[in-house]
């Protein structure tokens, strides 16, 4: 926001208000009559000119905030006021102590922007989602073409249960912005939430943003590195999720399992928010570089001067991604890895799978070449704390309880419809979701009102939120059987739950993230609990509920299986990986030409 101040519009009175403000390129500037601003907010107002986040946060005390809001108790028109603190507040990251100067804003004016900063403060903290939409809503309707505000209503909607109507908006702003890289990224992630989407379409809707946001004109054309074939490979790993998250978690067991004497790892960490998962990754890279605050290309300058041999994106197009970095192509090998779909982009040579993910025999759409890994790409680093595995629920409810522990961004009709069948057909049993946007009254009341809608009441479904690691795990204890979501698989949490020894029924489709539950159930010998058609996934998890010896078996055995299983074998990881990429090197050092 910028403020200025000027000798004109002597009063704050809400009928002038209106004339006193304007929108330059989505921010507001407020001509202020003399005296109105504190020195201290003057100064908070350049520092976040400057960049300067927390030196305006330092200004804008509780006690300043404290005295303007008495000033603003006896003027309450004082809106200009109202909206400055608001803006700079929000600027700051300071959104709960913003929040309530937007309300005092919007009693005397409203405006899209004004709604679009309520619905952004409302989604930032993870449990408001009904009033972000309702925010959202309100910002559209006042500037019903403006993209971003479309495109954080699309994705609040998904997040708080209507995924359809989510993505019909998601595909409403790529039509009205074709060219714009972040609506058509936006708009390709979230239709892997909803089955029925064409896989051909998405392929080349990636190829379409490669070509135009990551030509490969970009590229360096020439790379120095080292030609011998045999030394160690130095191998750098770029990713926004070396934090406490799935995409990192799953990361972890190959530091683990690495021989440093072949490989040399670095890791360029674009974190966000580091945590102490961060921390633990710097320890286990040879070496780590915080890039979050570079430019892509200064990012790519970095990696050229490392002298990386083989560059990783890891995760794919996932949020934040840093593809841009590998467009430039500062590292002679690129490789993707975990990545959901295709690059699109020709300076991604290698795409890292394996033959249940990807088999042969499926259509082929990606730009990169297959490497599989024969152990499969995915793997769990088995928790340090985690509870024992209890008894099989049912043996002493009565009843079968089925559970869900996926995000809820992935149950879409299709999926409610399934497990309504399930619960139909089995007679008193309960179902347990948790995803966490459970806090949000709003959004448990939709899911209820949905299941209910197909005939399973609401006293048979139970809907937690965010829980800590060990209660999430011990959650499980209550579960007999898991049941998964589609087209996008769980993976981490199918893995928890058969730790916890809930084995899950899961619908196997063509794509890469329907295929996950497959993936995981192989590598503990257990695909027969994968499903070719809905039909098939009700009669499977039918099938099961009605043999609680063979469930309750399985249940005890199952962590034993597991750690025995390829999934929590970190050194077969690192043996998998170290193999492809010495693979990789050895035929660049074959095939290139000296500069």
């Amino acid at each position: 926001m910028n403020t200025h101040q000027t000798f004109h519009g002597e009063t704050g009175a809400a009928e002038d208000w209106a004339q006193r403000i304007q929108v330059v390129r989505g921010q507001f500037e407020v001509s202020v009559r003399p005296g109105l601003l504190p020195g201290e907010v003057l100064q908070a107002n350049e520092a976040v000119r400057q960049g300067k986040t927390e030196d305006a946060a330092a200004l804008l005390s509780q006690d300043l905030l404290s005295k303007l809001e008495r000033v603003v108790e006896g003027d309450p028109p004082a809106t200009d006021l109202c909206l400055i603190l608001a803006r700079l507040l929000f600027d700051c990251k300071l959104y709960d102590r913003a929040e309530p100067w937007y309300r005092r804003v919007l009693e005397h004016y409203e405006h899209a922007i004004l709604f679009h900063h309520m619905a952004q403060i409302c989604a930032r903290d993870r449990t408001r989602w009904t009033e972000a939409v309702a925010y959202g809503r309100r910002a559209c309707a006042a500037d019903p073409e403006n993209i971003e505000f479309m495109c954080d209503l699309a994705g609040n909607l998904m997040r708080s249960g209507p995924v359809e109507e989510g993505m019909a908006l998601f595909l409403e702003a790529r039509d009205l912005a074709p060219d714009d890289v972040t609506v058509g990224g936006m708009c390709l992630w979230n239709q892997h939430y909803l089955p029925g989407e064409d896989p051909e379409a998405i392929f080349q809707s990636y190829c379409h943003l490669a070509q135009f946001h990551a030509p490969a004109s970009r590229s360096r054309k020439s790379h120095a590195n080292d030609r011998d074939p045999e030394r160690r490979i130095r191998v750098g790993f770029i990713s926004p999720d070396f934090r406490d998250h799935s995409v990192g978690h799953a990361f972890e067991p190959f530091l683990d399992g690495i021989h440093c004497d072949r490989l040399e790892t670095f890791g360029y960490g674009y974190v966000k928010d580091p945590d102490a998962v961060t921390a633990r990754f710097q320890e286990k890279f040879d070496c780590y570089r915080a890039v979050r605050s570079l430019s892509f290309q200064a990012i790519a300058d970095r990696v050229e001067q490392d002298r990386i041999d083989i560059l990783v994106a890891y995760g794919g197009h996932s949020e934040d991604n840093c593809l841009a970095v590998l467009a430039i192509h500062p590292a002679p090998i690129q490789v993707d890895y975990g990545g959901m779909d295709t690059s699109g982009m020709s300076q991604i040579a290698y795409r890292l799978t394996d033959e249940v993910l990807d088999p042969p025999d499926l259509p082929r759409r990606y730009v990169e070449e297959l490497v599989y890994l024969p152990g499969g790409v995915l793997s769990l680093r088995p928790p340090i704390y985690s509870p024992l595995v209890g008894p099989l629920p049912a043996q002493r409810n009565g009843y079968l309880t089925f559970g869900s522990f996926n995000n809820n961004v992935k149950i879409n009709a299709m999926v409610l419809e399934m497990w309504a069948g399930v619960l139909r057909a089995c007679d008193q049993s309960r179902l347990i979701l948790k995803f966490p946007g459970a806090s949000d009254a709003g959004v448990c009341d939709y899911y209820l009102a949905q299941l209910a809608r197909r005939g399973v009441s609401k006293e048979r479904v139970t809907i937690y939120g965010l829980l800590s690691d060990y209660a999430h795990l011990d959650l499980y204890n209550q579960v007999d059987l898991a049941l998964d979501t589609y087209p996008y698989n769980g993976c981490i949490t199918l893995q928890e739950g058969l730790w916890m020894g809930v084995p899950p029924v899961t619908l196997v489709g063509e794509s890469w993230v329907s295929r996950m539950g497959l993936a995981v159930l192989t590598r503990v010998g257990f695909e027969h609990y994968a499903a070719t058609d809905p039909a098939e996934y009700v009669v499977k998890a039918l099938q099961s509920a009605r043999d609680l010896d063979t469930l309750a078996a399985l249940r005890s055995s199952l962590r034993e299986r597991m750690i025995t299983s390829p999934l929590c074998d970190p050194a077969r990881l690192a043996r998998d990986l170290e193999q492809a990429f010495r693979t990789m090197w050895r035929r660049w050092c074959r095939e290139s030409v000296s500069p």
